[in-house]
């Protein structure tokens, strides 16, 4: 399905058991032509997260702005955030879903809504 305006598609993480910890997120911002959005006045970054429509709550995890130097390879713009989960963030079974906000002196940005599934499982 294509993306329209106002409604892109969402990111899909995938599947998880209760408990796992997946590696970090990592999300470009984007200006309207692609390019990455300078982030790089930023005074705050959260990373929102909603369990089966509930309401949204700030994730137990790291949100940060993705430092120069560990930027990927060819990029120059401080245009990415991550999002290190941890084991609280995964408890519960159900369906999930997020957003980044960025938050400059004149500005805030959401992402594109990642979502992603958790699902007991039997643990050893």
């Amino acid at each position: 399905m294509a993306e329209e305006l106002g409604h892109p598609e969402p990111i899909q993480l995938g599947n998880f058991y209760a408990g796992e910890i997946p590696d970090p997120v990592l999300y470009q911002f984007q200006n309207y032509d692609y390019s990455t959005k300078d982030l790089s006045a930023a005074t705050a970054v959260e990373f929102e997260i909603e369990k089966d429509g509930g309401t949204a709550a700030a994730g137990a995890g790291t949100a940060e702005l993705v430092p120069t130097n560990e930027l990927p390879t060819g990029e120059t713009v401080q245009g990415y955030v991550r999002y290190a989960f941890v084991a609280a963030d995964m408890a519960a079974a159900g369906h999930y879903e997020a957003l980044f906000w960025v938050t400059t002196p004149s500005n805030e940005w959401a992402s594109k809504k990642i979502v992603w599934y958790v699902q007991d499982g039997p643990r050893v």
